[in-house]
């Protein structure tokens, strides 16, 4: 009797061996697939904030470079109408315009620059 139980054990135990390492395996998989859908959301959404904030930069660089642009041109009607430029306002234009030129601004804002620097210095009215 000890043989036919031990016999019965064995059978069961060939039978149900095989179905559980299935079903470990298979919640295995479950429990990786949520964990791989997950890092794939945190990667989609990582990426969707760094075109977000690339797109803000990029606005923001756009109307600084614009602002500067317009300071400039203030500056360079006001000293080319008098005829004249003193050394602090060539400064100030020349601060002015490394900014806008490191922001990624030149042509006209160049010009004006150079035409500007290229002014005497006179005594301011």
């Amino acid at each position: 009797m000890d043989q036919t139980l031990a016999g019965i054990v064995t059978a069961i135990a060939a039978i149900i061996t095989p179905t559980v390492v299935f079903v470990m395996q298979r919640a295995t998989a479950k429990k990786l697939d949520a964990f791989d859908q997950k890092r794939e959301a945190a990667r989609v959404e990582r990426e969707a904030e760094e075109r977000r904030t690339a797109e803000w930069q990029e606005a923001m660089t756009g109307g600084m470079r614009s602002m500067l642009r317009a300071e400039l041109l203030h500056e360079y009607n006001k000293w080319t109408d008098r005829g004249y430029c003193p050394m602090e306002s060539k400064e100030y234009v020349e601060r002015t315009y490394n900014s806008y030129h490191a922001l990624g601004g030149n042509g006209i804002g160049t010009s004006m620059y150079d035409e500007v620097m290229a002014l005497p210095m006179g005594h301011e009215d």
